[in-house]
């Protein structure tokens, strides 16, 4: 692992969210990853009744300060949890040194999902594991028209090639865990929804998504 700085992104970020912190509860659930998980957090708690947490962090799952936060995260009251909804892997697509992401890489992305993994089934009676979004090029222009014009998206071929992969890495590790996997990614790609931004799907697939994801869950 490495705490590299030219490996890290120009600017990093963590969002630890406690729900209901105030009152008890008899079930939990945490999403956990990137920020595509956290705009539907709040629907999915609406659609469960019950308090979702989230732990989300933009640094690279080889970075000692990745771990060093999740276990501030779990040094908590609300540390087991029914269900732990997990959704990385768009952030960090740099090399250890911070040059271009090499196949060797993928292979480190493997070890240190199966170290994840197995710390997150330490708090959770049962884990589910979502593929990262696919990245789309944002419109220099008139991307609001284009929005509402539902016009084709350009994917980034690119920065995909390497989400392709770990997310291939990502079912093969939860298959071999006998973690649960849903392809939500795939089920976006063919829906009626455009991204808002490079990565965010547009408010109105919120609803959509979370009744996506709850039957593997409840």
């Amino acid at each position: 692992m490495t705490d590299s700085l030219k490996a890290r992104e120009e600017v990093e970020w963590l969002n630890f969210w406690y729900d209901d912190a105030n009152s008890e509860s008899g079930r939990r659930v945490l999403f956990f990853g990137d920020s595509t998980l956290r705009e539907i957090r709040s629907t999915a708690k609406a659609r469960l009744g019950c308090p979702v947490d989230f732990f989300g962090s933009s640094f690279a799952l080889r970075d000692e300060m990745f771990w060093k936060q999740l276990e501030t995260f779990f040094d908590s009251p609300y540390a087991h949890y029914e269900t732990t909804v997990i959704q990385t892997g768009n952030h960090s697509r740099r090399s250890a040194d911070g040059g271009e992401w090499q196949p060797a890489d993928h292979e480190e992305y493997r070890e240190m999902f199966a170290r994840l993994l197995k710390r997150l089934g330490m708090f959770s009676d049962k884990l589910l594991v979502l593929p990262a979004f696919l990245i789309v090029k944002v419109p220099a222009r008139l991307g609001r028209v284009r929005r509402m014009l539902r016009l084709p998206e350009e994917y980034d071929d690119k920065e995909n090639a390497i989400i392709r992969r770990r997310n291939d890495i990502m079912h093969e590790v939860a298959d071999e865990a006998a973690v649960p996997f849903f392809d939500l990614t795939a089920e976006m790609l063919v829906s009626k929804y455009v991204h808002k931004d490079h990565i965010h799907y547009e408010n109105a697939a919120k609803s959509f998504m979370t009744d996506l994801i709850l039957p593997c869950i409840k």
